[in-house]
């Protein structure tokens, strides 16, 4: 895991932010770009999957064990502790969706830079090179996000990468 106080990895970190990372970054700027991007989108998207089952496990008991704040759902009748319950992890939700929607922006554009580096540096970044047609690099970017919402999720940043660059090569190993 990068040192969250090594200047450089801030710098990358700066850079990605910016959107600042290109295919003409340097290929370890590229390495530490995508294990940061990948480890944002999968940290905020579990994150927010999380907060959304405890939404609906929140909501199911309230059905049960308080009929009138869940009759209610937040409404501003009953101004309760479980209907201010409702409306801070519906907040907290949305929150979380928009970082894992940002950070899923962030990733593809890391993927996407690596993609149209050249290929001695896709080789290095990925283990491999794709020859992705441009007019088809954001459908297949997008793809790959859809289906990484089906990848065990990790708390590693390198597990979740490597977990990534495998679902690279599934999906697009004979694809590309």
């Amino acid at each position: 895991m990068p040192d969250v106080f090594d200047p450089e990895t801030s710098e990358i970190v700066e850079k990605i932010n910016a959107h600042e990372i290109t295919g003409q970054s340097d290929v370890s700027d590229l390495k530490k770009a995508l294990l940061i991007t990948v480890a944002a989108c999968r940290d905020y998207g579990h994150y927010a999957s999380a907060l959304g089952e405890l939404i609906e496990d929140f909501d199911e008991s309230l059905e049960f064990l308080a009929p009138t704040s869940w009759f209610n759902s937040g409404s501003k009748r009953e101004l309760g502790i479980t209907t201010q319950c409702q409306v801070s992890l519906r907040f907290a939700t949305q929150y979380f969706e928009t970082l894992a929607k940002q950070a899923e922006e962030n990733c593809a554009m890391t993927v996407k830079a690596i993609l149209c580096a050249p290929p001695a540096a896709q080789a290095a970044v990925l283990g491999r090179v794709y020859s992705i047609p441009a007019q088809k690099m954001d459908a297949r970017i997008e793809g790959l996000f859809e289906a990484l919402t089906e990848v065990e999720y990790h708390k590693s940043m390198p597990e979740n990468l490597d977990a990534f660059l495998a679902l690279m090569d599934e999906e697009w190993g004979e694809k590309a």
